[in-house]
């Protein structure tokens, strides 16, 4: 072999060197989009939606099935939930569509929890409904509820979701998901 075909093996060992290292890199962070979100539970014993069919598992599911609710991230992913109050992290998959719940934002007008939630009374809570099919439709596209509206929380977690991060009931949440 002479000189200037060493010279190009060293070439391409080097580049595919460099992509083999690009592509670990990418794999070692793939859940790097985080989004806090206000979360609550659904689906518990006594839940009025309890034993409901779910949208992304076309069948009814009891308390023991873990998994979340999102308005628009696709059914079947997998996100990460960290609750900020104890650090406590789980997996889980997005099996449903929602939370829906619509609040008057006349409730909430200024007043923000430390999150920059909301704060939503239980009086406040009563006075909510759920979202219109259109406005569903919309949530999908990312698009905000009607005027004088806002979306009570974020994301709905099954118990068994909620129990494996401590979850008080109704708090901040850190949502990671993959590109």
């Amino acid at each position: 072999m002479n000189e200037r075909a060493l010279f190009r093996l060293a070439f391409v060992i080097a580049a595919m060197v460099t992509i083999v290292a690009m592509a670990r890199a990418n794999k070692a962070q793939p859940f790097g989009k985080v989004e806090t979100v206000l979360a609550t539970g659904f689906a518990y014993d006594g839940d009025m939606l309890a034993g409901d069919r779910f949208f992304c598992l076309r069948r009814a599911v009891d308390s023991k099935t873990p998994g979340v609710a999102h308005r628009w991230r696709r059914c079947g992913s997998r996100v990460k939930i960290t609750n900020r109050r104890t650090g406590r992290s789980v997996w889980a998959k997005v099996i449903d569509r929602g939370p829906y719940w619509l609040v008057p934002t006349s409730c909430a007008r200024g007043r923000r929890d430390r999150g920059g939630f909301a704060y939503v009374t239980h009086k406040c809570w009563a006075r909510g409904r759920i979202a219109t099919k259109r406005e569903r439709i919309d949530a999908l596209k990312r698009k905000p509820p009607r005027s004088g509206w806002e979306y009570a929380n974020g994301l709905d977690m099954t118990p068994p979701t909620y129990r494996a991060i401590r979850f008080n009931g109704r708090e901040p949440v850190d949502l990671r998901w993959s590109k």
